[in-house]
């Protein structure tokens, strides 16, 4: 993700970003010919919102689908059904609102339609006898096959301003993929023991450290700024600036969202660390497998459940109409996850909002 400042966008003109914490390149950031327009900033977060809420619904529909399906009743399973549905109609909300942009609002929110769109398709179940793999392996393998997410962030990377949280994020969450299928890739063969091997598994373990220190060494006073900044787009227009959530509340969720990361990222960090110490052939190692796969379910549950709860947030400060849906990772937030809560919480009781 190695972007200039500087960078032409669309051919017409170059943005500037080195001292703005925007989310997007373009968010207050227009031609010195051109009109200022707050809405076409307003009408892009609505549109995108609207279809990534629709995505992590479908995503928390799989989530619980692929790991859960033996706890579901017919009522349960059609219910299930019905809301992935749901999720398909508020996502086409969100891509009607393409309609109204423009210029490169329109081509960022162009890219995010067509790649979250066919991942939510993916996301559909069809009848309570569907087979289902769950494994983990068979997931990181399907995104071994397809480039569709590195293409994706290449492209949409160029719309965002590498200042803001969310630019570092997506590198730090891409090299974690990388990082991922190289280190499953190494456990596929036959001997793990070796020398090489040992050599590649550390290397794989330095690359998780990296995207763990992404996340944690960002400054706070960027990361307020960050988020205070696309919070003011999300309240643009409204009478004084007045909105449904408040911005320690928009904080306190996007922190929480980020930390349930880091903590997904530490997990297979200690895995692999772990593996180093292992013979491959040890029944110790399916051991750690084992553990590694029941404990990854409530850290996924917890980054979707956050997911969503910051784009609810984010489209009632807009007074966008919410549907009630459940929220089926929630139910698998086990009390052994309430620490990485608590202690979010903590962290930001003690800094200044």
């Amino acid at each position: 993700f190695t972007l200039p400042l500087e960078y032409c966008i669309n051919k017409q003109y170059i943005y500037k970003p080195s001292k703005s914490y925007f989310l997007m390149q373009f968010f207050h950031n227009y031609p010195k010919e051109a009109t200022y327009n707050p809405q076409q900033d307003k009408l892009y977060l609505r549109a995108t919102t609207k279809m990534n809420l629709g995505y992590w619904i479908g995503c928390d529909i799989d989530f619980f689908y692929t790991n859960y399906k033996d706890e579901l009743n017919e009522f349960e399973f059609y219910r299930l059904k019905s809301q992935h549905n749901l999720a398909i109609n508020i996502f086409k909300e969100g891509e009607a609102i393409l309609n109204q942009l423009e210029g490169p609002h329109l081509e960022a929110a162009k890219l995010v339609c067509k790649f979250s769109y066919n991942q939510l398709l993916e996301f559909g179940i069809d009848a309570p006898e569907k087979p289902y793999q769950n494994s983990e392996l068979d997931e990181i393998e399907i995104h071994e096959e397809s480039a569709e997410y590195d293409k994706y962030v290449h492209d949409f990377s160029k719309f965002m301003n590498p200042n803001s949280t969310e630019f570092l994020f997506y590198k730090s969450n891409a090299g974690f993929m990388d990082a991922l299928l190289d280190g499953f890739k190494i456990l596929s063969g036959v001997d793990t023991s070796n020398e090489e091997s040992q050599e590649k598994i550390q290397d794989v373990v330095d690359q998780i450290t990296l995207c763990r220190i992404y996340l944690q060494e960002l400054p706070d006073s960027i990361v307020k700024d960050a988020l205070m900044q696309e919070y003011e787009v999300s309240v643009i227009g409204n009478q004084d600036k007045q909105s449904n959530h408040s911005f320690k509340n928009f904080y306190a969720v996007s922190m929480e969202y980020i930390d349930a990361w880091d903590a997904y990222y530490e997990h297979y960090e200690q895995f692999f660390k772990n593996i180093l110490f292992i013979d491959y052939q040890d029944s110790e190692f399916d051991e750690n497998f084992n553990y590694l796969l029941h404990q990854e379910k409530p850290l996924t549950a917890l980054a979707n459940l956050k997911a969503i709860e910051i784009s609810i947030l984010i489209l009632e400060n807009l007074n966008q109409n919410v549907p009630h849906f459940e929220i089926y990772s929630a139910r698998k937030i086990s009390s052994s996850l309430s620490y990485l809560i608590d202690q979010t919480s903590d962290q930001i009781a003690k800094k200044a909002l």
